[in-house]
This record gives structure tokens, C-alpha cells and sequence, in this order.
């Protein structure tokens, strides 16, 4: 039988938790929270574990989901140019930097951007001199604000991206955004892909990358998150140094929320594609009112949904054990697609046992 990936999208009764008077949990004491006049928050936790070193993240709920059409593939883009020219770290100085640190880029120096989110991080970064502390603040801030953006180096950079594109064209990556177009229609989801459009990347003026780093990288989208072996309140002085002065918005963008809409019935996708053959059974709920965020109504709902993704794994674990198993993995995951929760089933039938899987799993799921 030639290789398939089948997806099925069925819709979920949600977990009722109901709770007379939801309470706020505390916020745990270790961690401090802060947020600047201009909107900067900034997350900083002690941690002795491992000794004299420390992980540094610039976080920002900004991804390719907020991309126009012209834009497809720019959210991306402005990811890759944070690793060339910026204010302090002129000539891709950031990179050699941080190798002098003993990083190496694509592990310990590195970002990654999603359709909701883009994040930088440093990790193992020696704390012992105060000035490797401020150098790699001084990177943060950079990524933050201080993007260079020259025509040469978006130039050089457009023959990267799509050297990167055409060697995950075959990729898990390419199916995926394949399916999202095939399972949420008419959504954003469906219309945005990470890697983007190489026709937009090869072609693009270089003022929409610009733009597009303007609009969306303000401090009130920004998070500067630091974990590890070191001074809180001497990396809070440090951060409100920096950051302070980094104006306002005087009209900030908000942040649009996209829908994912559930399906009256199950709606069934087979695509013949290479490589293993993978059975997909995603399951969409309602979203936990974000009223309740926070509380301990919502820290139940989170532990009850991983107690089903752990049972549900494991029942199906025991499948694998069990003699003429039809499976030979599987997996179990939580997550969102905008502001619909998803959960998802996964399993890699035998060859030529596909049909036997997916009546098997789809029996498991119903005496659940």
C-alpha cells in the first residue's frame, strides 16, 4: 500500500469544570514580574541549577499569523536579519560574539518563529562577569529594537531562506501547513505558512521588511524572560536601564485573535505522501473561558486535559505491546489553533495494517 497520511477532525465535548468561586493562584514568590511604562514585561527567576549560567529569551506573540498577503513568509524573514547587522553588533557581530562565549549558533544561539509567536534565546550563558551580562542584555535589546535591516544583507539573506524552504520541501513541515489548508478552511491558519512564499521572499521591497518589524516589534509585544544563576535585582536594574527609555507606541497595534471553527461532522483527508504511513485523529473542544485564566478552575481544567493525553497514551502503548499489534508508535498532544483548543491522535499503523489501526483506534476512542 503507498504511503498516506490520514487526518480526521472530529468535534469534542469540552471538560466542564465548574467551581462556585474560582481563586487566583499566587504567583510564585521566586519569579520576578515587572512591566515598564512602555509596556516591556520582563520575567526574572533565580536558579542555581546548573550553577554560573544563565538562559536569556526575548518573547514576542508575534508570528507569520499577522502577515498581509504581500507579507507571506516576513515574519520569518525579520527572525533570520536578527542575526546580521544591529545597533551595537554591527556586521553580524552578534553571532561571533556569542561564540566567543562558547554558543554555538543553531543550539545555544538561536530563535524560531511559529504562526503566533517568534522567540530568541541564549542558553548557558557564563554569569560570572558582570560584563557578559550586559553584552548579552545589550543582544536582547538588539533583537528588540536595534535591527539593522541593510539591502546587502536582505539580499544575502533571501538566497538563505530559500535554500532553507527547498530543503524542507518533502518535509513534515510542508505536510503540515498542506493539512491546515485542508482542515480549517477559510481560517488564517490555513492561509499562512512559517517559511512563506518564495516568490515574496525573493522579490519583496526590502521596505516591507521593515515595515513589518516597525508595526509588530514594539515593547508592549515584548517579554525579556532570564533564568538561572543570577542577581535578580541586579538584572531588573539592568533591564529598566536599557528598556526605559524605548518610547511608547503612541498607537499600538492590537493583536487580532483568528478562529478556528469546529466541524458539524467528521471531515476525513487522505494524502499520499513519503515516507511512513501516519494516522491523525484531532479532536477540536471548546476554550476554557479566559476570565477564568489563572485561577485554579483553569489549573484543574489543565491538569484533567494532560491526565486524558497521558491515559489515552498509554492505552495505546498497551496496544503496541500486545500480540498482531496493528500500530508501532503513537503520540497524544494538547494544543491550539487560534483560540480553538485541539486535541490530537497520532499513530504509525504496521504496512499494509492501516485499516486494522485506524478501526482499532477509532474503537479505543469510543470506549473512552
Amino acid at each position: 500500500m503507498k504511503p498516506k497520511l490520514l487526518l480526521t477532525l472530529f468535534a469534542f465535548l469540552s471538560l466542564n469544570i465548574i467551581a462556585q468561586q474560582p481563586t487566583l493562584l499566587p504567583i510564585d514568590p521566586t519569579v520576578r514580574i515587572g512591566q515598564l511604562d512602555n509596556g516591556l514585561t520582563y520575567y526574572i527567576s533565580h536558579s542555581e541549577n546548573p550553577k554560573q549560567c544563565a538562559d536569556f529569551h526575548l518573547a514576542l506573540p508575534v508570528g507569520s499569523i499577522l502577515e498581509e498577503d504581500h507579507q507571506n513568509g516576513i515574519a520569518h524573514f525579520v527572525e533570520h536579519m536578527a542575526f546580521r547587522s544591529t545597533e551595537h553588533f554591527p556586521n553580524g557581530g552578534i553571532i561571533p560574539y556569542c561564540e566567543s562565549l562558547g554558543l554555538k549558533f543553531g543550539e545555544g544561539l538561536n530563535a524560531y518563529t511559529t504562526q503566533d509567536s517568534t522567540i530568541y534565546f541564549m542558553s548557558n550563558i557564563p554569569t560570572l562577569r558582570e560584563s557578559t551580562i550586559d553584552s548579552v542584555l545589550l543582544v536582547l535589546y538588539d533583537w528588540s529594537k536595534g535591527l539593522k535591516l541593510l539591502d546587502n544583507e536582505i539580499d544575502i539573506e533571501r538566497k538563505v531562506i530559500t535554500e532553507e524552504w527547498a530543503n524542507t520541501a518533502s518535509s513534515q513541515v510542508h505536510l503540515d501547513y498542506y493539512c491546515q489548508e485542508l482542515l480549517f478552511p477559510g481560517s488564517r491558519y490555513a492561509e499562512r505558512s512559517t517559511i512563506g512564499d518564495t516568490t515574496i521572499i525573493q522579490n519583496c521591497e526590502y521596505d516591507v521588511i521593515r515595515d513589518f518589524y516597525k508595526k509588530w516589534y514594539t515593547p508592549d509585544k515584548q517579554a525579556i524572560v532570564v533564568v538561572g544563576d543570577v542577581d535578580v535585582a541586579l538584572i531588573e536594574e539592568k533591564i529598566k536601564a536599557l528598556w526605559s527609555d524605548v518610547p511608547k507606541p503612541t498607537d499600538p497595534e492590537e493583536l487580532p485573535v483568528f478562529s478556528v471553527t469546529d466541524y458539524p461532522e467528521p471531515r476525513v483527508l487522505t494524502i499520499d505522501v513519503l515516507g511512513t504511513t501516519s494516522l491523525e485523529l484531532i479532536f477540536t473542544h471548546d476554550q476554557f473561558s479566559p476570565a477564568l485564566r489563572g485561577t485554579d478552575s483553569a489549573y484543574t481544567y489543565d491538569l484533567l486535559m494532560n491526565m486524558v493525553c497521558q491515559m489515552l497514551y498509554n492505552r495505546l502503548n498497551e496496544m503496541i505491546d500486545m500480540p498482531n499489534a496493528s500500530i508501532v508508535g503513537c503520540n497524544v498532544i494538547n494544543y491550539n489553533v487560534g483560540d480553538k483548543p485541539l486535541l490530537e491522535v497520532v499513530s504509525t499503523p504496521k504496512s499494509t495494517h492501516e485499516q486494522q489501526a485506524c478501526k482499532e483506534l477509532l474503537f479505543e476512542l469510543e470506549k473512552i
